[in-house]
């Protein structure tokens, strides 16, 4: 082939093998910005349950399977507030947004369980559960000491996050966590003390039925918006916030004032009111105003 032929074929080949390096490297950049943004896949299976029990799952409640006759749970939250019932006894993942910025990220469990249920339960170290994984693998597969001995591990080991459980079930020497704590050597956190973080696993087992023989409980898990009714800042509609959901302390547990009571500031200090009793006035007359307006003159 003359060389006057050759050159612009050999000019379309390099160029041609140029773009396709390019697409290619596109490609690989996009894959791992998709592997760094994207959470890692656990098999629930791989995933270790400290209580021992079985069950199957639900994802914002699809069953997936049972173990030891009890359901497991896959509870997922999307941005803003929304609210799921727990079924009694089953075991439930509740997995938190990871957007910290559309979900209220820290707030106290005491604001985001229902108040006065009984429950109980434990917050992974990590989303994907990587340390009680990992422990997983040591306690299946322990290794040896100098002695040929395998290496024996105790339950805060192998479950190095936070257990927790309802104030109820504190209270109460012969309920369930305080018999699991007495027997494997583990605290039990009020939910005061933690906190639901965005981008968490929880793992909870509610523990009584809202009605004789229904599959449901009274416990509820709740992941807000930004604002929530306890935060101690006010936002609409909330007339006031005192940093908690408490009845009879002037603000009450949906951030309204309670009658008797006068609220003020952020976060909200209430008092009692001075409430004005109008059994000892008469109405003496009624005198109208250039405006056309009415006004009441009352003496006691």
């Amino acid at each position: 082939m003359p060389p006057a032929q050759s050159a612009p074929r050999l000019r379309l080949t390099l160029a041609l093998g140029v773009g396709i390096l390019i697409v290619l490297a596109i490609g690989m950049i996009s894959i791992a910005r998709t592997s760094l943004q994207s959470p890692e896949i656990v098999p629930l299976a791989d995933i270790p349950l400290p209580f021992g029990q079985d069950s199957s799952l639900k994802s914002q409640l699809t069953p997936i399977g049972t173990k030891g006759g009890r359901l497991l749970v896959d509870m997922t939250f999307d941005a803003g507030e929304v609210s799921q019932v727990f079924g009694t006894n089953d075991i439930t993942f509740a997995l938190t947004p990871a957007d910290a910025s559309s979900f209220s990220d820290g707030a106290p469990l005491s604001t985001a369980f229902t108040p006065g249920t009984r429950f109980y339960g434990y917050k992974y170290t990590t989303i994907n559960a990587a340390k009680e994984r990992e422990m997983k693998i040591l306690r299946d597969n322990p290794p040896l000491d100098a002695n040929n001995v395998p290496t024996a591990y105790t339950y805060s080991q192998l479950f190095p996050g936070k257990f927790f459980a309802s104030d109820d079930d504190l209270a109460d020497e012969n309920s369930f966590p305080r018999i699991f704590a007495r027997s494997q050597g583990v605290i039990f956190h009020s939910l005061s003390e933690l906190t639901l973080d965005a981008n968490s696993r929880y793992l909870v087992i509610a523990e009584e039925a809202s009605a004789p023989d229904s599959p449901l409980s009274n416990t509820a898990l709740t992941a807000r918006g930004l604002a929530w009714c306890g935060d101690g800042r006010i936002q609409s509609p909330e007339i006031c916030d005192d940093g908690n959901r408490v009845a009879s302390d002037g603000c009450s547990t949906q951030c309204s004032v309670e009658i008797g009571y006068v609220c003020s500031g952020e976060r909200s200090i209430c008092t009692v009111g001075s409430t004005v009793s109008f059994t000892r006035r008469k109405l003496q007359a009624l005198i109208p105003s250039i405006d056309g307006w009415y006004t009441f003159q009352s003496r006691l």
